[in-house]
Formats: C-alpha cells, sequence, structure tokens
C-alpha cells in the first residue's frame, strides 16, 4: 500500500484508488462535509458548495469498479439530461476523482440525513403510510417513470430506500435508470418497464400495508378500496404495461372517489 496526498490530507491508496475519503475532500466543486447513510450503489455524502449550500454527492463503488473512467462517463452522461420534477437529477460528474466514480446531485435531506420511503415506513408507529399518502406517492413516482420512458430510459425494479422525500413534502426517485446503464441493458426494453411499473405499484403495496408484495397479499389490497382494486389490477392481472397507463388508472379511480 502506498499513500496519496489529497491537500494537506495523506489518504491510503491501493490499485490507484482511495480507500478511505475524510471530510474536507473536495469533488464534484463541493466539499465533502459528512457521510451519510449508503447508497445499494455506493457512498452518499453531505457536500457544500462555496456558498453553502448544501449538495447529495455520490461515490458508485458497486456496478463501477470494473469500469474505465471514460466507460462510466460515457453511461452517466446518458442520464445528465433527465429532468422531471420528481426524478433526483444528476447534475455533475467526476468519473476519476482519486480513482473514484462520483456523481453530485441537489441535497433534498434534512438535518439529519436523506429520508427514504424505507425510513419513512420505520419512523410510523403502525409501519405503514396513510392510503392518501400512498397516493400521493405513487402519482409523483409514476409521473416522473412515465416522463424517463417517454425519454428513452428505463431504471429496472423499484427499491423502497431510493425513493426520497424531499424537503417540501415531495418525492424524489434517486439515480434513476444508473444501475441499468452500468449494467449495459437496453433502456427501451417493453418487457423491463413493464416489470418496472409492476414493482412501483408493489411498492405501494408496501407503503399500504407494511408488507412485501406477494401473491398472497390480494386480500390485503381488496380491503383498500377502489386504490386496492387498482393494485389489484396491476399486480395480479397485470394490466398495466406502462406507468401511463398505471397512472391514467389511478387518475380514474381518485376521479371516482372525488365524484361520491
Amino acid at each position: 500500500m502506498t499513500w496519496a496526498p489529497i491537500g494537506q490530507k495523506w489518504l491510503p491508496k491501493h490499485a490507484g484508488v482511495i480507500e478511505s475519503i475524510e471530510p474536507g475532500f473536495e469533488v464534484c466543486g463541493v466539499e465533502l462535509e459528512r457521510q451519510l447513510a449508503r447508497h445499494h450503489l455506493g457512498e452518499r455524502w453531505l457536500g457544500r458548495g462555496e456558498d453553502g449550500a448544501p449538495w447529495l454527492a455520490y461515490r458508485i463503488d458497486r456496478l463501477a469498479g470494473g469500469r474505465s473512467a471514460r466507460s462510466f462517463k460515457l453511461a452517466a452522461e446518458m442520464l445528465l439530461a433527465l429532468r422531471h420534477d420528481h426524478l433526483l437529477p444528476i447534475v455533475r460528474l467526476d468519473p476519476d476523482r482519486a480513482g473514484g466514480r462520483w456523481l453530485l446531485s441537489p441535497y433534498v435531506g434534512n438535518s439529519s440525513g436523506v429520508v427514504s420511503m424505507l425510513d419513512l415506513l420505520r419512523q410510523r408507529e403502525t409501519g405503514t403510510l396513510k392510503l392518501a399518502e400512498v397516493v400521493w406517492v405513487m402519482e409523483q413516482v409514476l409521473d416522473g417513470v412515465a416522463s424517463a420512458h417517454e425519454a428513452g430510459h428505463c431504471h429496472g425494479a423499484f427499491r423502497a430506500d431510493e425513493v426520497l422525500l424531499d424537503r417540501c413534502g415531495g418525492v424524489k426517485v434517486e439515480l434513476y435508470g444508473l444501475a441499468r446503464r452500468l449494467r449495459d441493458l437496453p433502456a427501451a426494453d417493453l418487457d423491463a418497464r413493464h416489470e418496472e411499473t409492476r414493482s412501483v405499484l408493489a411498492l405501494g403495496y408496501l407503503l399500504a400495508t407494511g408488507r412485501a408484495w406477494t401473491p398472497e397479499g390480494r386480500d390485503d389490497v381488496r380491503s383498500l378500496g377502489g386504490v386496492g382494486r387498482w393494485l389489484e389490477d396491476g399486480l395480479v392481472a397485470g394490466e398495466f404495461v406502462t406507468a401511463s397507463e398505471a397512472r391514467a388508472g389511478l387518475g380514474r379511480v381518485m376521479a371516482g372517489r372525488r365524484g361520491r
């Protein structure tokens, strides 16, 4: 093992990769302040710009380790133009900073860190969200996914810990499509988009019941009224092939509830 100087700090270096990053390290134009809960693709950091504004920095260490800096850059650059109110944008990347693969997004957490849907469930005494909250999350996520599909992108199966709650009560999908790009999987695969849409509905089931979706959960969804029938249509009957279809179906359910 050798040692690599970074500013006034010396950090261990092995095979060209810095093994440990400390607060004060600069990447993507921000200074890292502290490490946050890990994302499944790598480290999350709270960073500060020169004006003190908070940023969310990612050091991607899964699926990226075997890629060259140029290869990672090409994969991540495909997502730089992806913009939607409910997709957390990637605004900057640094594919070879101290041997790491870094991305930068706006910070949407609170003073303690980012808050995912999984965190939110754990904070609730019931382990579930209210039905109106579930609908609110589903509407936003499906809007974001439908927009991404129209732009030629695909994310794959959703996880509750990559859908974040922002400081205004809105929802942001984190690092949309990155894992799929890093695996070199096709973004325009209709079957993949269908499975992605089903996974969003499965997320809705998890938020409403506190349990992961299984076919045995049909009795649970039926207790949720029209929203439950919508979930059943998507999860059991496979009625919604696209996110746009699922979003339209949810819109019809909610319009029917308001019309009563």
